[in-house]
């Protein structure tokens, strides 16, 4: 009977053995392939904290850039328009001067009333007044 038993133990603990062997080696492959993968979330986490922190900078710089672009615009258009109120054309006045620094910009001049009397476009509608703009309306 030791005969068949020590027949029948010795496969079942060399199978038992293996298996403890394959399962050993697949958590040292799944471990490797854990810690592989959290260090390559914290890189991928710290390169996307990285660009966020660029492009706000790179948008804020862009923004600052615009608001200095129209606000020497104005500038400009003021000072010129003082110098000569009664002969004043925003069209000669670009003649001399560009908007290109500050994209999609258009002025219009306005009268007492709130006329639109010129703009950087081109002539002025006949009937367009500045209450009829959108930031103008009222309610």
């Amino acid at each position: 009977m030791t005969r068949l038993s020590d027949s029948i133990r010795r496969p079942v603990q060399w199978a038992v053995g293996h298996v403890t062997l394959t399962l050993v080696a697949l958590a040292i492959v799944w471990g490797s392939i854990a810690v592989s993968l959290h260090s390559q979330y914290k890189a991928t986490m710290l390169d996307a904290w990285r660009d966020a922190d660029n492009l706000t900078r790179a948008f804020g710089e862009n923004i600052a850039r615009i608001v200095d672009g129209v606000d020497q615009t104005l500038i400009n258009v003021r000072d010129h328009y003082q110098h000569d109120r009664a002969g004043f054309t925003l069209q000669e006045w670009l003649q001399g001067h560009r908007l290109s620094t500050v994209p999609h910009l258009a002025l219009v001049l306005t009268n007492a009333s709130g006329q639109v009397t010129e703009t950087t476009a081109g002539p002025a509608p006949g009937d367009l007044t500045a209450a009829e703009t959108a930031p103008f309306r009222p309610g």
